[in-house]
């Protein structure tokens, strides 16, 4: 909760008037799939996403006036050193469920960030981009 939502907040009452001089300032979160759908196990870590979330959707309504985008990258399984922990079954079984046969590459999830911190990306704002290669965990 302090890392993923509090310090966000916190910072960004700081940092809005900044933004805001800017004319075109842009807030991106690292959501997870797991935010809209949960997850056994990672009920702490799916509900805290979740409230990622709910807060962009209310903040960009706050800011919008203001020239901010606030928006929310969520992806879903992707090819990193935390997932590499698992074993070659588990990550078989995973690329299964995902419509895209394939993890994410970090590549994948970095495109759709910078398409939001783009000038051009001023009408996107409050929602939660889903980067999961439709898997709906």
């Amino acid at each position: 909760m302090q890392v993923h939502l509090l310090t966000p907040m916190l910072l960004l009452t700081s940092l809005q008037r900044t933004l805001a001089r800017s004319g075109h300032g842009r807030i991106v979160f690292i959501g997870s799939v797991y935010g809209a759908s949960g997850s056994a196990m990672e009920v702490g870590y799916s509900t805290v996403k979740g409230a990622q979330s709910a807060f962009v959707h209310a903040y960009a309504q706050e800011v919008a006036s203001l020239g901010i985008t606030v928006n929310v990258v969520a992806p879903g399984a992707v090819d990193t050193q935390m997932n590499a922990m698992f074993d070659p079954e588990t990550l078989a079984a995973v690329k299964e469920e995902i419509p895209a046969a394939r993890l994410a590459q970090p590549a994948d999830v970095s495109y759709y960030v910078n398409m939001l911190m783009q000038v051009d990306a001023s009408y996107l704002t409050g929602q939660t981009l889903y980067v999961t290669g439709g898997w709906l965990a």
